[in-house]
């Protein structure tokens, strides 16, 4: 194989890598018109969620809001739009719900106020707002959806470098 096919083949891999990454910007970008119903749910109880994020088993407060859409009785999880754990050496409280519907968990020993903000913002028998699918009402969220643009931005990038490389490795080292 030479330098040319090479370069052709990781400039194909490229360009495949970043249609990939606009096709994750797309659907992240229009997921969230789907859900294009909304009720007024109240929150039932609290639970902690467990996710593996890769690095390990993570587990966050978040509440169970019941809802009426279309005649059905349903239930959903609270989501955030991303749950960080920090560790720092000391914070004013160890759990954060801040303005961009991120929760923050700062592990410390030093913790002055154990709190759950899930628990302190949003208390059995509150209202809370559940947007869900017509025609599909037990498909619903309330809180947040998490943003999938790290994905698309690394895909992207990444594709866009493996391209430059394949051109380069087409033309000047050919």
């Amino acid at each position: 194989m030479t330098n040319g096919q090479a370069g052709f083949f990781i400039l194909m891999t490229g360009i495949l890598m970043c249609l990939a990454a606009l096709m994750i910007l797309i659907w992240d970008k229009t997921r969230k018109y789907r859900y294009t119903g909304s009720v007024m749910g109240t929150v039932v109880s609290h639970k902690w969620r467990r996710m593996d994020s890769g690095r390990g088993l993570v587990t966050y407060p978040c509440a169970v809001v019941e809802y009426v859409a279309e005649g059905k009785r349903c239930q959903c999880l609270q989501r955030f739009t991303a749950v960080c754990y920090n560790s720092v050496k000391h914070a004013d409280y160890d759990w954060v719900l801040d303005e961009k519907y991120r929760l923050h968990c700062y592990v410390t020993r030093y913790c002055m106020n154990h709190v759950d903000p899930v628990r302190d913002l949003f208390p059995v028998g509150s209202s809370m707002e559940v947007y869900y699918v017509p025609g599909k009402p037990e498909k619903a969220f309330c809180g947040s959806l998490q943003s999938l643009s790290l994905v698309w931005v690394i895909l992207g990038a990444f594709g866009l470098g493996t391209g430059l490389f394949g051109v380069l490795l087409m033309t000047v080292l050919a």
